[in-house]
């Protein structure tokens, strides 16, 4: 009966609408009908509703519950009970609401509890909607959830449009902190604890665990409004120990100063409750994750699961990073708070996995193109349009200053991305620690079984080491150091089983057991070579039994770090000869140790990179058809090897720049990265240009006689021929 009422409802709704058009015409029926114009659905953005019915039953008596629809994104009103927040995306009719919503905790009587669950589950279940004028009904797609009447009712039932909050005529409005210190709290290292005043009457945050959301009053003094909006997220005890401190001094704040520093003081009127120092407004070498973009069909979409887009603003105006499967870079230039992107240009890889991140980056670049202001709150950058409409939104990324390596050790230099993601692991799979610049130079302690990925010294992070990319970095004295085994991979939520109740069971009587033997301890400690070269590796080997701890380690080195499990082996690469020792915890508590000395012979020294710091014009190209032509007339296209490992210049229309590595005469080119010009003139200069970025990707050998650069192939052909630049 219950499922009669919702689609009697639903089916007159559906007449109610069908009723308000034009009358009807007869008419013939053509030879062939015309295909009809799509309808199209209302726009929800900047709508408010209040709730007629839910599931086919009429609100609860003096509860209103309300619906408002942002034009930023965001979806806002009250259940009956607490207000909440969350986002929403409309595309066409379809319409999905974000859940879990970030929501004030006030208890209600049990029945208003009862219709503010169902109503926010109807929420959940949204999946497209009918109406929008003066109407609303969502529906899951089959059946209504819930109607509305437009505009926010209030208790009595009356109708009302809604009114934008007075704004505070204050010298907070508009301004964002970071917490510097909490009275009777020592404040927990790394974690951020932020504060943003609106200039629309909101106050908002995070308490370093949960974002929240409130209203503040500034009249002489300063009242910030509880309780607030917050999500729901657990965190560890101390965490949320110093979030409930915060949050109780937000609610006994009475008064406010700005100090000489420009720091602000929080107090209640006889004591200072907390101190922030402000939020800099300035981009420059600054990295960011992107978080959510602007589709560029009204709805503002998270990130594709399994792709990460990043941003570098860099001191030359340049942002650069990696646009979920290419990199990226685009000049900028900011003015107070408004910014201007260029055109962005970009590599030219195609990534066919995951589905849709080709399009995600097209997507993507347009958004960061069309941003025109932006704002810094905390470790949140929101940049938007022309129109006020969210463009992107990112989070910050820690820029971690790597310690000048001593001379003489493994080194590695960041050529291959503007900013480089430290890691916790080799593996894309885990965090993110902090971002290294392009240029800048760190101490290799290590390296991944597979050789993909480096250990890198950094001083601030957990175990004193990161783990980068090797395909982004220049390595220099690397080829020795040992191979570091991969941290655990970070866990995967599983839903637990249910525990089930045990069942007694009657005492079974215990045998005696019979006398067992001795068990054999077996200990044993090799390696395949005990002679190598520099720059070459061996395997080191060990087995033991019947034993209470193994640890295999460098002598001279804290065994502690590194210990073993009874069977195994490991790949080392000394630079130098290197004894190995084992240490052996026998189950009697007494110690015995087994040593393997691999000796290490001097190899020569690899040539230095001859290109660095060249400037070439070429002269001469392969097109790709088994023939080497000239340029077009009137055209130039030049080469400049910079010692970033960095190759750009000019490829006779687009500016392009690429990666290269160098060892001895063998050359490597990435994959280079273009603007996006077109030039209609000269004939055929951007077919030129095409068949000479593949030439330069061809290269793998070069010689230089005198004030002429040759470029070959694998196979020996002649890919490109250039002359010294003055």
């Amino acid at each position: 009966m219950r499922n009669l009422v919702k689609l009697s409802l639903f089916f007159v709704f559906v007449m109610v609408l069908a009723a308000c058009q034009p009358g009807s015409v007869p008419i013939e029926t053509p030879a062939e009908t015309p295909a009809q114009p799509a309808v199209s659905a209302t726009d929800l953005a900047g709508t408010s509703w209040s709730l007629s019915t839910l599931g086919g039953s009429f609100a609860e008596p003096n509860t209103v519950l309300t619906l408002e629809f942002g034009t930023d994104g965001t979806v806002s009103g009250s259940d009956g009970c607490n207000r909440f927040s969350t986002s929403y995306t409309q595309d066409g009719a379809s319409l999905t609401i974000d859940q879990p919503a970030a929501s004030t905790m006030m208890a209600c009587d049990e029945a208003v509890m009862t219709q503010a669950s169902a109503y926010m589950a109807a929420l959940a279940a949204t999946s497209g909607f009918i109406g929008g004028d003066t109407q609303l009904v969502l529906t899951d797609g089959s059946q209504p959830l819930a109607t509305f009447m437009s505009g926010v009712a209030e208790e009595g039932g009356v109708v009302v449009e809604p009114v934008e909050p007075s704004v505070p005529a204050t010298d907070l409005a508009g301004t964002s902190w970071n917490l510097a210190s909490l009275t009777g709290v020592e404040l927990l290292p790394d974690v951020s604890v932020t504060l943003q005043f609106g200039a629309d009457g909101t106050v908002s945050g995070s308490d370093g665990c949960n974002n929240f959301s409130t209203t503040y009053t500034v009249d002489g003094g300063l009242t910030i409004d509880q309780p607030a909006a917050s999500t729901m997220m657990a965190c560890e005890q101390a965490v949320m120990d110093q979030a409930t401190a915060f949050m109780a001094a937000l609610s006994a704040t009475t008064a406010y100063e700005i100090a000489d520093d420009g720091s602000l003081l929080l107090s209640d009127g006889s004591q200072y409750l907390a101190a922030f120092t402000p939020v800099s407004s300035d981009l420059t070498d600054t990295a960011w994750d992107v978080v959510n973009y602007n589709n560029g069909r009204e709805a503002v979409v998270s990130v594709l699961l399994d792709t990460e887009i990043t941003a570098y603003f860099d001191a030359d105006g340049m942002v650069t990073g990696n646009a979920g499967c290419n990199q990226y870079f685009a000049e900028y230039t900011t003015d107070n708070n408004t910014i201007t992107i260029g055109q962005p240009g970009s590599t030219m890889m195609l990534c066919p996995e995951p589905e849709g991140v080709m399009d995600q980056e097209t997507e993507y670049l347009t958004a960061l193109q069309s941003a025109a202001t932006y704002s810094i709150r905390g470790d949140m950058l929101e940049m938007r349009t022309a129109e006020d409409a969210i463009a992107v939104i990112m989070t910050r990324q820690q820029i971690i200053d790597l310690p000048e390596p001593e001379p003489a050790t493994p080194t590695g230099v960041v050529t291959g991305a503007q900013s480089l993601n430290i890691r916790s692991g080799p593996g894309t799979n885990f965090p993110v620690i902090g971002v290294a610049r392009n240029g800048d130079s760190g101490e290799i302690i290590g390296r991944s079984a597979d050789g993909n990925w480096w250990v890198v010294s950094v001083p601030s992070a957990p175990g004193g080491m990161g783990w980068v990319s090797a395909s982004f970095v220049t390595a220099t004295d690397a080829d020795d150091v040992p191979v570091i085994a991969s941290p655990p991979p970070p866990p995967t939520a599983t839903p637990r089983p249910a525990t089930p109740t045990p069942q007694p069971i009657a005492p079974t009587p215990t045998p005696t057991p019979a006398p067992l033997a001795t068990p054999t301890t077996e200990i044993a400690f090799w390696a395949n070579r005990t002679t190598i070269e520099q720059g070459q590796c061996t395997t080191l080997n060990w087995s033991v039994q019947n034993v209470s701890g193994v640890w295999v380690y460098p002598q001279g080195e804290s065994f502690n770090r590194f210990p073993r499990t009874g069977q195994g082996n490991e790949i080392v690469c000394p630079t130098s000869t290197t004894t190995y020792e084992m240490r052996v915890q026998m189950l009697d508590g007494s110690v015995q140790f087994r040593q393997v000395t691999v000796n290490v012979n001097a190899a020569p020294l690899p040539p230095a990179n001859s290109l660095s710091g060249t400037r070439w014009d070429v002269v001469n190209y392969n097109n790709g058809r088994d023939a080497v032509i000239s340029l077009i007339g009137g055209t130039s296209i030049n080469m400049n090897f910079g010692a970033d490992g960095q190759v750009t210049g000019n490829s006779g229309c687009n500016s392009y720049f690429a990666f290269y590595q160098v060892n001895g005469n063998a050359i490597h080119i990435g994959q280079p990265g273009v603007t996006s010009q077109f030039c209609a003139e000269p004939d055929g200069v951007m077919d030129q240009e095409f068949e000479f970025l593949a030439a330069l990707q061809s290269a793998a050998t070069f010689t230089i006689n005198g004030d002429t650069l040759e470029m070959r192939t694998a196979g020996d052909q002649i890919a490109i021929v250039a002359s010294r630049a003055p």
